[in-house]
């Protein structure tokens, strides 16, 4: 009777999976919050509000490839006549490549870079909006789902660029990133 007991115990053990081991997956879903505010280069004070969310995949346990989603928001202080009020809204293909990584696969340093394209909302009418995003991060992995992150970096938009009344604002800034992982 201990011996059918004692297997038993045994069996239903090896049945249990095991703890996962907190890592970043070496390819699945890879699925991006990003909330930041930055500063225009040159000039202005005006503060600048990029939110994001990117959806895409993590590859080859280096890279990570998506496409973002996120608004723009350049608000100078004041308002007014003189003020600046602009709301983009973009959809960005993204990539993201881990240059440093510790042994254990919990954190890394990674570059990401982005091609931001959309819509700047005005009356009377929209401008197509084209930008850019370069950015330096470091994340870390206490659970094998998810991601904690900083980042900074320099992003700018080009509002109707062929148009005449064009033009352009770069800011820095920097952001708080959170992954979620599901893969192996």
């Amino acid at each position: 009777m201990k011996l059918a007991r004692l297997i038993l115990v045994l069996a239903a053990l090896a049945l249990v999976p095991s703890v996962a081991r907190a890592q970043m997956p070496a390819n699945g879903l890879a699925v991006e919050a990003r909330l930041g505010a930055g500063l225009i280069v040159g000039g202005t004070s005006a503060v600048v509000a990029v939110p994001s969310l990117t959806v895409g995949a993590r590859l080859v346990d280096r890279i990570q490839i998506g496409v973002g989603f996120g608004l723009y928001r350049v608000s100078s202080p004041g308002g007014g006549p003189n003020g600046t009020n602009q709301t983009t809204f973009t959809f960005a293909p993204t990539i993201e490549v881990d240059l440093l990584k510790s042994h254990d696969n919990k954190a890394a340093w990674y570059f990401k870079g982005a091609l931001p394209m959309g819509a700047e909302i005005t009356t009377p009418r929209n401008f197509f909006v084209l930008g850019y995003d370069a950015a330096l991060g470091a994340r870390y992995c206490p659970h094998p789902n998810f991601a904690a992150g900083l980042e900074g970096g320099i992003t700018g938009i080009f509002v109707d660029p062929a148009g005449n009344g064009g033009f352009g604002v770069t800011s820095v800034y920097g952001a708080l990133v959170g992954t979620f992982y599901w893969g192996k």
